[in-house]
């Protein structure tokens, strides 16, 4: 059949393949291709349940100040960008189980890139210390974001091991303004 061509017929059938593999060729090498999250718990190398306290100060150096809680659970503060508001690191039996990252961003508009990364939290929880400041909850992902409702500004984001909702409000309630027993 293709014999039968003539040549105007066949040059008009190669340009067609050609073509359409160009066409294919581009849609793929132009294809932008997203970049995998972020969906990590770990913060400036230390990952909370599973380092140590020893693990933490070989990574981070010694802390601004240690102070024993409840429990014999300790709280080591690190430098942050905020002389009066130091990151700080909870630690149960020896080992880091909440980072609370301190003063993140005063920029309006940051929280929409986290909720972007990490789609709508599980909980939206709101922070009795401050009516405006709510905790947005990604638990399974062992992130939160205390974040601004009216303009977004990020305050703080919190690093721990990947648990339940429940278990995240068991255990963190202290933190996040809510009564009950606490290890911390």
């Amino acid at each position: 059949m293709i014999n039968k061509l003539s040549t105007k017929q066949k040059l008009l059938a190669l340009l067609v393949v050609a073509s359409a593999g160009a066409g294919i060729y581009l849609y793929f090498a132009t294809k932008k291709t997203q970049a995998p999250l972020q969906i990590t718990n770990v913060w400036k190398g230390v990952e909370p349940g599973k380092d140590s306290t020893k693990n933490v100060i070989s990574k981070l150096g010694e802390p601004l100040t240690k102070e024993t809680l409840a429990n014999n659970n300790e709280l080591y503060t690190y430098d942050s960008s905020n002389t009066y508001q130091p990151h700080r690191l909870y630690f149960s039996e020896s080992k880091l189980d909440l980072v609370i990252e301190r003063d993140v961003s005063t920029s309006s508009g940051e929280l929409s890139k986290y909720l972007t990364q990490f789609g709508q939290p599980e909980a939206i929880l709101p922070n009795q210390q401050s009516p405006v400041f709510y905790l947005y909850v990604y638990p399974s992902r062992g992130i939160a974001i205390n974040a601004n409702k009216n303009d977004g500004a990020v305050r703080e984001v919190w690093y721990f091991p990947s648990t339940t909702l429940d278990q995240f409000k068991t255990t963190y309630s202290i933190q996040i303004g809510q009564p009950a027993e606490e290890k911390f």
